[in-house]
């Protein structure tokens, strides 16, 4: 168990994606000039055939419980009502010292695929159901200047791998482009 978690807190984008391939997931990769927000994004990445992600590290503030949330990336969620639903005082994004502890990637590159890091399993992974229910997504490979397009229900080898319970949810809204 030590070396396998060796080998995961020494993981880099080519490690990831050998990774993948040998969990039988099927992705598209895409390199691009980095991107730190999604409307960044989405103006490299709009003609994809895949949807883009929201990925938000939060933290409870009371209780110093971690998150990580996948959502549409047109969803405006509502971290105050999330928090209540989920029986949390409240939300904060989390620290980068946290983010880079627990997923081992700097702000700008959140990602589902960081949960490669999570060896004690101290994250909760959040997928909103608008995101899930997508044939494909584009979700970042640990770094900020590539992109994967797969499907979601794939990535259930890897959450799987990995250890992580994925908790789809109906994430709620400010407002939304999805209605």
């Amino acid at each position: 168990m030590v070396l396998r978690e060796n080998l995961l807190l020494s993981m880099n984008c080519p490690e990831l994606l050998l990774l993948l391939k040998r969990l039988e997931i099927d992705f598209e990769y895409i390199e691009h000039p980095k991107v730190r927000t999604v409307s960044e994004a989405k103006k490299i990445l709009s003609s994809l055939q895949a949807v883009g992600s929201k990925n938000l590290f939060l933290q409870s503030e009371r209780e110093r419980n971690f998150y990580l949330l996948a959502a549409h990336e047109d969803k405006r969620i509502d971290l105050k009502a999330l928090a209540l639903e989920l029986g949390s005082s409240s939300f904060s994004f989390g620290k980068a010292d946290d983010l880079k502890a627990l997923l081992g990637v700097e702000p700008g590159a959140v990602s589902i695929l960081g949960l490669i890091f999570d060896t004690q399993k101290k994250v909760r992974l959040l997928i909103d159901r608008d995101l899930y229910g997508q044939p494909k997504i584009q979700c970042h490979p640990l770094v900020n200047t590539a992109s994967l397009i797969v499907n979601p229900l794939d990535l259930q080898r890897f959450f799987d791998f990995t250890g992580h319970i994925v908790e789809v949810i109906n994430v709620p809204s400010l407002t939304s482009k999805l209605s």
